[in-house]
C-alpha cells in the first residue's frame, strides 16, 4: 500500500488521515462529503462542508443558520505551500448558508463571517465568485493585519473566524489543525491582528479578553491510527470524545492524557485505525464520525464538535 497520499481528492476530519495510511494512492470515480463544525456559544453552531463528485468537482457549503442570516462571507485559499490562491467572497442568505467552488491547488483555508458595512453592496449567495490574489510582483501568503485600534462600544461586532486543511497531510509534524474564533473587534482586519499571534505561537499563546477560542484541534497520523489533540485557554472540566457510536470512546479519566501549556489545557488521544470504516467495495458508502464535547472553567456553556467524513468508491 502507497502511504503517501489519500486516494480522494479532498478529505476533511478524521477518516482522511485514515485513508491517507491505508488505502492506495489512485484515481477515484467515487464521491467523497466532509463536514467541519465551529460551536458558537448563544448562537447557531457554522457548519462547513466539502463536496467531491464523481466527475471530480470539489464545492463547498457554510452553514452558520438564521443568526447569521446576511452575514458577509470571504473564504482565502492557500496551496500546501501556505500561498494564498484568491479568496471567495459574498454574503449567507437569510438562512446563513452560502456555496461556492474550491479552486485547482487548495490544500487549505481560513473563512470569516463578519456584519456588512454596506447593506446595499451586499453579494446574494448565489453571486459568490473567486477573486483572484492581488498581483504586486511577489507571492501572497497568509496575512497579517494593522494593529488593533481603540474604538467605542457601539463601533464593536463580532467577527468569526475559522478554518483548517482540505486534504490533511499525513507527514511527520503535520498537525492539520482546525480552529474557530470569536473576536469582538472593528472589523475583520481587526481580528486577524488579534488572532495572528495565536495562530504562530500556538497552544500556550496569551489570548486577549476579547478573542474566545471556539475550536483548537489538531490530527497527526501514525502507523497505527490518528492521534488527536484538542486544546482550550482554562481548565477542562468536561471532556469526552465519541468516534463511530462509541467504536472509539475517551473521557478525561479514561483513553486520554492531559497536560498543561502556558494557561492552556491540552488533551490528546490515540484513536487507532480499526476504530474507522473504510473499504474499497464499489457503491458501497463508508462513513465516519466524531463528537467531542467540551467545557473549560472560562466558558459560559458545554460545547459540542460534531465532525464527519463519507465516501462511496
Amino acid at each position: 500500500m502507497n502511504h503517501g497520499s489519500s486516494r480522494l481528492g479532498t478529505a476533511l476530519g478524521l477518516l482522511a488521515l485514515a485513508l491517507s495510511l491505508s488505502l492506495a494512492a489512485c484515481g477515484s470515480t467515487g464521491q467523497a462529503h466532509g463536514e467541519l463544525v465551529i460551536p458558537v456559544p448563544f448562537s447557531d453552531d457554522v457548519h462547513v462542508e466539502f463536496f467531491v463528485s464523481t466527475t471530480g468537482e470539489r464545492t463547498f457549503d457554510v452553514n452558520a443558520g438564521p443568526s447569521h442570516g446576511g452575514k458577509c462571507f470571504k473564504i482565502t485559499w492557500y496551496d500546501e505551500n501556505g500561498n494564498e490562491l484568491g479568496t471567495t467572497e459574498g454574503s449567507t442568505d437569510q438562512n446563513g448558508f452560502v456555496s461556492g467552488a474550491v479552486p485547482d491547488g487548495a490544500t487549505h483555508f481560513e473563512g470569516e463571517l463578519v456584519r456588512c458595512s454596506d447593506p446595499d453592496a451586499e453579494k446574494s449567495a448565489s453571486g459568490a465568485k473567486l477573486l483572484q490574489p492581488p498581483m504586486d510582483g511577489g507571492v501572497t501568503t497568509r496575512r497579517t493585519g494593522p494593529s488593533p485600534s481603540f474604538a467605542a462600544a457601539s463601533d464593536l461586532q463580532s467577527v468569526l473566524v475559522f478554518g483548517g486543511p482540505l486534504v490533511p497531510g499525513d507527514d511527520p509534524g503535520d498537525d492539520n489543525l482546525t480552529y474557530g474564533f470569536h473576536v469582538v473587534a472593528l472589523d475583520a482586519s481587526q481580528a486577524h491582528a488579534l488572532l495572528d499571534p495565536i495562530l504562530q505561537g500556538g497552544i500556550g499563546t496569551p489570548v486577549p479578553p476579547n478573542v474566545e477560542v471556539l475550536r483548537w484541534t489538531t490530527m497527526e497520523a501514525s502507523t497505527t491510527g490518528v492521534r488527536l489533540r484538542t486544546a482550550q485557554p482554562g481548565q477542562y472540566e468536561l471532556w469526552s470524545f465519541v468516534f463511530n457510536d462509541g467504536t472509539f470512546s475517551a473521557d478525561l479519566l479514561t483513553g486520554s492524557t492531559r497536560h498543561s501549556i502556558g494557561g492552556w489545557d491540552v488533551v490528546e488521544v490515540d484513536v487507532p485505525l480499526g476504530a474507522f470504516e473504510y473499504g474499497l467495495t464499489p457503491g458501497v458508502t463508508y462513513a465516519n464520525h466524531a463528537v467531542l464535547t467540551h467545557r473549560t472553567d472560562l466558558m459560559s456553556a458545554t460545547k459540542s464538535m460534531h465532525d464527519g467524513f463519507e465516501y462511496t468508491d
